[in-house]
């Protein structure tokens, strides 16, 4: 799956590519005033990638964002295709929010400057925001991990998809519990998808289209997302909320 021209804009924009990379990327608050200046809604930034770009940037009144640092940033086309040659070639697709299998309702909720784009293994049709949320507290019961495998097959035996942030290891366990029933799951997080995607149960779930790995960080790179943005994401995926206090 080739990577848009609005996505490949945010990455260079929002993103290190590489554990190497360490380019001064738009912070929060710079990429909210940069994204202002097309309406908030990010129409029209995939012009960035034009012969016009060094006019487009100077047109804007650069309230909050440096031009100077916009136009380094998006002279990483070179880093991008080969971090991206790479992605790609190990299964990885990449999301943004312009893209038309980017699920609507991360940005319906959250809107553009806020959705992260998405690197992903598996069947993207999981991400239709029906899903089942799992969030684990810190009961004794939530605790043991064989108590959260049980609840992932009992929820996969119902027929819910379920979401979970993969990073914590009682909803790893809820996710596994899920794939041994045969069941769909999504599992979100901000570690490294290579490495997790290249574990053997999960991969069986990749390969048979019941398992679904996102992260919000580039492949093989150090990333900068909170963790309330997973939990944000996943509640944005999620059709219906399990919370265990």
């Amino acid at each position: 799956m080739n990577i848009s021209p609005s996505t490949q804009s945010v990455l260079m924009l929002r993103y290190r590519l590489s554990v190497q990379d360490s380019a001064a990327v738009l912070s929060d608050d710079q990429w909210a005033a940069f994204v202002h200046e097309f309406n908030d809604t990010g129409e029209g930034i995939d012009r960035l990638l034009s012969n016009d770009c060094a006019s487009l940037i100077e047109s804007l009144p650069q309230q909050g964002f440096d031009a100077t640092q916009i136009q380094v940033l998006l002279k990483r086309g070179v880093a991008l295709a080969i971090a991206s040659e790479q992605w790609i070639g190990v299964g990885v697709w990449v999301l943004g929010p312009h893209d038309d299998l980017y699920p609507k309702s991360i940005v319906d909720k959250l809107g553009f400057a806020r959705a992260p784009i998405l690197f992903g293994y598996g069947n993207i049709g999981l991400l239709d925001g029906k899903a089942t949320s799992v969030h684990l507290g810190d009961k004794k019961l939530t605790r043991n991990e064989q108590m959260c495998e049980h609840l992932g097959a009992l929820l996969a035996v119902h027929g819910q998809t379920v979401i979970v942030n993969i990073d914590r290891t009682q909803a790893a366990s809820v996710l596994n519990g899920v794939l041994s029933r045969e069941g769909c799951g999504v599992g979100l997080g901000i570690g490294d998808l290579i490495e997790k995607g290249s574990s053997h149960y999960y991969r069986d779930g990749v390969m048979n289209n019941s398992l679904t790995l996102l992260s919000l960080t580039p492949p093989n790179c150090d990333g900068h997302i909170r963790v309330d943005v997973v939990e944000e994401v996943i509640a944005a995926l999620s059709g219906n909320h399990l919370h265990f206090a």
